[in-house]
């Protein structure tokens, strides 16, 4: 049998004709003469034969048997739960829509916090983020600042085990390209957690045109190339590159993320559907879809989409810093946005597709964390975990591959101003400018319309006690939460939806 051959690859039959091998004589030559002939012609075309360059899978070839899979995590910054072109926001993405007609929609996926740094702390660590030094939005030294104020910023342990650093011992290849925003200082890059490429910003805010703060490994750069096709190009780069081994490419696009800056064209469309005032974010959404079509259009040209499992997924809910939610920048029907831990600062879009092995086409209910993308990626890849070592996550990988069942006895949020918790249907919200918390069946109220703290106090006393214990464990150091609103906290609220006490 044939293998596939790549273009321009010499061809040649495999049975050689006894007249091709020994050739046609028009005189009779004596026995040995002929056999010395025809060893020789023999010979000859083996030795052409072995310096043929070797065939390359065609694309579109099947998974190749035994070869551990590919994992790409695509997360967007600040994208609202309603924002894709899928749920109707009026904003192009046919890329992001092929994600979820290829594979598996999770309508119930959580961020590990309401805001970027602890979401993407857990994504790489598996932990709650307040458990390996990212409790809050990390922020950069200030000059001649005390170390003691430095530390308090924020900044992944190095006592944490990451994703790169676990899928390592698997032959894995790693890369992080766009944000990073888990350390600002020198020992705290992405390079020091595992990852052997690393390009971008280690900025919480880069910004799109000429961005701030980025570097290839170590070295500074000037990026001038917008930030969004930037981040697609070395993604796309590190895909042909490592084609031949196993990989991870960790595509940290800072899109939708304020300020909104997108290629001119693209805002002139947007304004003619949503307004000046919308127009940048609906922008940048749809030019961060394109790098992904470019993305999955690699994949499909190596022949490595079988191969590959490809998440896509946001850091938090959208965020209100330019003005009140309304489409686009929706979490509809979800109440609530960045900063809060009301649902719509933390249930977030999720899709996984994983061709031949995760359905396509298909929506799960089933609450599961971004937390849990840890021990998944390491049970695809056939990597024992450490028991060392142990996680937050649960291996979510039976639920992608279609086995519906509950992965979470309940789920911990806690920010600055607000912390909550879900045990089953019942969600429990406390806000520190609040004396009482807030409670939800999302089953029957998943936008969070209804409070029903007044007619379950002993539901409202099992969730608090059962977050009081979550605290000893993994953030027994938590400061009291602020007891002062912010002035832009109502901007999440919209038509029909309850105001904070």
């Amino acid at each position: 049998m044939r293998g596939p051959e790549r273009p321009g690859a010499i061809s040649l039959p495999t049975e050689f004709p006894a007249d091709v091998l020994c050739g046609a004589m028009s005189a009779t030559p004596s026995p040995r003469v002929e056999r010395i002939d025809c060893l020789r012609r023999v010979f000859h075309l083996l030795a052409i034969v072995c310096l043929l360059p070797v065939a390359a899978p065609a694309p579109g070839a099947e998974p190749r048997a035994g070869r551990p899979p590919n994992f790409i995590v695509i997360l967007a910054d600040d994208l609202g739960y309603a924002d894709l072109g899928h749920d109707g926001s009026g904003i192009d993405t046919p890329n992001i829509d092929r994600l979820a007609r290829e594979g598996t929609k999770l309508t119930q996926f959580y961020a590990a916090a309401p805001y970027c740094s602890p979401t993407r702390a857990a994504f790489l660590t598996g932990r709650y983020p307040h458990s390996v030094g990212v409790p809050h939005i990390v922020s950069s030294p200030q000059p001649n600042e005390a170390p003691e104020r430095t530390a308090s910023r924020g900044r992944l342990s190095h006592d944490a085990r990451t994703l790169p650093q676990a899928l390592a011992p698997g032959g894995y290849a790693s890369m992080l390209a766009g944000k990073w925003h888990l350390g600002y200082e020198e020992g705290w890059w992405p390079r020091s957690y595992g990852f052997k490429r690393f390009w971008g910003s280690l900025a919480g805010t880069p910004k799109y045109f000429e961005p701030v703060l980025t570097y290839e490994n170590e070295t500074p750069i000037a990026v001038r190339e917008y930030f969004t096709d930037g981040i697609t190009g070395q993604g796309v780069q590190f895909i042909h590159d490592h084609r031949g081994q196993p990989f991870f490419l960790y595509l940290a696009y800072n899109a939708p993320h304020c300020p909104r800056e997108a290629p001119p064209e693209l805002v002139a469309k947007y304004e003619k559907v949503f307004g000046e005032d919308k127009a940048g974010y609906a922008a940048t959404i749809e030019r961060m879809d394109t790098g992904i079509g470019r993305v999955l259009q690699a994949l499909d040209d190596l022949g490595l989409a079988k191969d590959t499992m490809v998440v896509f997924t946001s850091d938090n809910g959208p965020c209100v810093c330019q003005g009140p939610l309304d489409r686009p920048r929706s979490a509809a029907p979800l109440h609530g946005h960045k900063y809060m831990t009301h649902e719509g600062g933390i249930r977030v879009p999720c899709l996984v597709r994983w061709p031949g092995r995760i359905p396509a086409g298909r929506k799960t209910d089933t609450v599961a964390s971004i937390m849990d993308l840890f021990p998944a990626f390491l049970a695809a890849a056939g990597i024992q975990p450490v028991p060392s070592r142990p996680v937050d996550g649960v291996n979510i990988l039976p639920l992608l591959e279609g086995v519906e069942g509950s992965v979470h006895d309940d789920l911990h949020w806690e920010a600055n101003h607000a912390y909550g918790v879900r045990r089953g249907n019942w969600k429990l919200v406390q806000e520190g400018w609040v004396a009482a918390p807030y409670l939800y069946d999302l089953q029957s109220d998943p936008g969070e319309r209804r409070d029903l703290a007044a007619r379950h106090p002993e539901k409202v006393k099992e969730l608090v006690g059962l977050h009081e214990a979550w605290r000893r464990k993994y953030y027994p150091q938590h400061p009291p939460l602020s007891k002062t609103r912010p002035v832009w906290w109502e901007n999440g609220a919209h038509p029909g939806f309850p105001k904070s006490r």
